[in-house]
């Protein structure tokens, strides 16, 4: 299967020679897209392809990761907002968590940190990839059905790219405003796949 960059360049054309693209410019547009691909899919989908943590202590870094579910013992733990910390642990609270009712929350330091302490509990998460455009063509723990979204944004910055290059450079203005138009059909086909991947499919 092609690489990520085959693919945009399937789309777009070659990327070298335009403004500041370079693959680490599509790293970026990928890796981008993948997280904000990411953010909008439905839990449904994302559970099917999560990791598992387990931790015995009260805090676990979730810093670039979606958590999906924590387990305390085969409870699940209920999220509270910050501003409840202090009472979940408070004995003479009337939010005070116990064991049959366990709760996490996220701490300034984006932690999460879970209450009670001291028996194991399971976080599943997807974390945020990082994406080598021209050396990789699939995304690990990623659905599937959504890669071809990620390639989609990336494409659609890129030719963005490329327009604005184009135009400083005071090239012919119908070439320009031709690919404008290949740009809108683009960003018309991304959302398409958005809207796709956020209804029944899965």
């Amino acid at each position: 299967m092609q690489t990520f960059k085959g693919q945009i360049e399937d789309l777009v054309g070659v990327i070298t020679g335009h403004g500041n693209m370079d693959d680490t410019a599509l790293n970026d547009w990928m890796t981008t897209s993948a997280k904000n691909v990411l953010d909008l899919l439905p839990q449904e989908i994302l559970i099917k392809h999560n990791q598992t943590a387990e931790t015995v202590g009260a805090k676990y870094g979730a810093e670039n990761k979606i958590i999906l579910r924590v387990t305390i013992g085969g409870l699940s733990c209920k999220e509270v907002p910050f501003g409840l910390s202090s009472q979940v642990i408070d004995s003479n609270s009337i939010h005070l968590a116990t064991a049959n009712n366990p709760v996490y929350w996220f701490n300034k330091e984006q932690e999460l940190e879970i209450f009670p302490t001291g028996t194991q509990a399971d976080i599943d998460y997807i974390a945020y990839p990082t994406i080598v455009a021209s050396d990789d063509n699939a995304i690990a723990n990623f659905p599937n059905t959504a890669e071809y979204a990620v390639v989609l944004g990336a494409c659609a910055k890129a030719l963005q790219n490329i327009i604005n290059d184009l135009t400083h450079q005071e090239e012919d203005i119908e070439i320009v405003q031709a690919m404008q138009l290949e740009a809108q059909t683009l960003a018309a086909q991304y959302q398409g796949e958005l809207q796709r991947l956020t209804g029944v499919q899965s």
